[in-house]
């Protein structure tokens, strides 16, 4: 199966998925003859990694047009966006965000920060089979 997605004016959109990529062409040519069809098109990286230095979008709005980009949707679970986790500690009652011990190590992926998870990730990729992968998930938990 294959999708398209299509986005309104109005902050919506609507996700079809179809048989082919055949499918897929013949609708999005079918949209494109009708006549209130509009299309915008999306600045490219480098213009909204500008914006983003100068701080005219926020963090949220960056990483959203990245997931964007990467074509991944709220409207399919297996390409849901993904956003990075940024805080170290979610036990505490208080949060202090100029507290720079707040915020993990994003050096490193999610597994690689437990140093006992880490050494057991690097075991069983020793011992895997190719093709090699250190995660299991694109999450990389």
């Amino acid at each position: 199966h294959v999708g398209i997605e299509l986005f309104t004016k109005k902050d919506t959109s609507i996700f079809l998925a179809l048989e082919s990529n055949s499918s897929r062409e013949l609708l999005y040519s079918l949209i494109l003859k009708q006549e209130d069809t509009q299309l915008e098109y999306l600045p490219d990286l480098t213009a909204m990694t500008d914006k983003w230095h100068c701080k005219e979008l926020s963090n949220f709005q960056y990483l959203m047009f990245l997931n964007f980009m990467a074509n991944r949707s709220f409207n399919d679970i297996t390409q849901y966006p993904v956003l990075p986790w940024v805080i170290s500690n979610y036990k505490g009652s208080k949060l202090d965000l100029k507290d720079p011990s707040v915020y993990r190590d994003l050096s490193k992926p999610i597994g690689a920060l437990n140093p006992e998870k880490l050494s057991m990730l690097k075991k069983r990729y020793k011992d895997m089979p190719p093709p090699k992968y250190m995660y299991g998930t694109h999450y990389s938990t």
